[in-house]
């Protein structure tokens, strides 16, 4: 299996100079976006329990904000798995600020032998954005399934960088194309690998949220600037269209492919 990216690729996600400030724009990001309460609310808490489930894993955690929704909404204890030291500080100062403990962030990489002493051990596996950044995603979604217990939750979410989020970012970006597994986001591939994967039930699979321009990246050129710019002030009015007009035509833009499902069977 190969990695499309390297760790510093990661690292630059999670500079800061105002630690505080970074974690307060963190928080009102995941409370205030539209596409992520989508997610949240519509789709991921109508299918967990509201109670019973005691421990939740995401892998490749920082900065930490969605396992702090999971702690917050149905109260499960929170650990991460993160590989950059970067990312950890950062997602451990995240803990502390909601009073949880930062020593359940795991600096470790999730491919070290090591991670296998957690097989069998969580109510809930999550990884957000983690996936497509390898050339054999069914290696590493069974991987992350071996996390949770018998009955326990797995939720894996990864961006739809197809039609508009595709083209500009092949445009603009053009490294953003090369540290993602594209083949992995078209024509259902995503989904079709659940199909087929033994001890597991599928319960919810397909595309989430309409229109957001946070997929929309560019290395400083001029005109892409601009484009951000001007897409930025039309946002509401984008994301509007989006959902009203295309969406129910088959031509929306939506911003995540989502599966979430139940680990059944025994002990792997």
């Amino acid at each position: 299996m190969k990695r499309l990216t390297e760790i510093s690729d990661w690292r630059s996600n999670y500079d800061f100079e105002d630690l505080q400030d970074k974690l307060s724009k963190i928080e009102v990001f995941n409370d205030t976006n539209t596409n992520i309460r989508k997610l949240w609310d519509d789709v991921i808490f109508p299918i967990l329990p509201k109670n019973g489930l005691e421990k939740a894993i995401e892998i490749g955690s920082a900065p930490g904000q969605h396992l702090i929704e999971l702690s917050r909404r149905i109260g499960v204890v929170p650990f991460g798995v993160e590989y950059t030291v970067e990312g950890v500080i950062l997602n451990r100062a995240l803990f502390e600020k909601n009073k949880i403990d930062a020593n359940n962030v795991l600096h470790l990489d999730f491919f070290d032998p090591s991670i296998e002493k957690l097989y069998n051990s969580f109510d809930i596996s999550f990884s957000f954005g983690f996936i497509e950044h390898f050339d054999n995603p069914t290696e590493v979604i069974e991987r992350q399934l071996r996390l949770c217990k018998p009955g326990g939750y797995f939720i894996i979410v990864i961006p739809n960088l197809q039609g508009i989020y595709y083209w500009w970012n092949r445009i603009f970006n053009h490294k953003v194309i090369e540290i993602h597994n594209i083949s992995l986001m078209r024509d259902n591939v995503f989904f079709e690998i659940f199909e087929n994967l033994d001890n597991s039930e599928v319960l919810f699979a397909g595309y989430v949220g309409n229109f957001d321009f946070g997929l929309l990246t560019h290395d400083g050129q001029f005109l892409a600037k601009v484009g951000i710019t001007v897409i930025r002030r039309l946002a509401s009015f984008l994301g509007f269209f989006d959902r009203v007009i295309l969406a129910p035509i088959g031509l929306g833009n939506p911003v995540y492919q989502v599966v979430v499902g139940r680990r059944t069977g025994v002990q792997l």
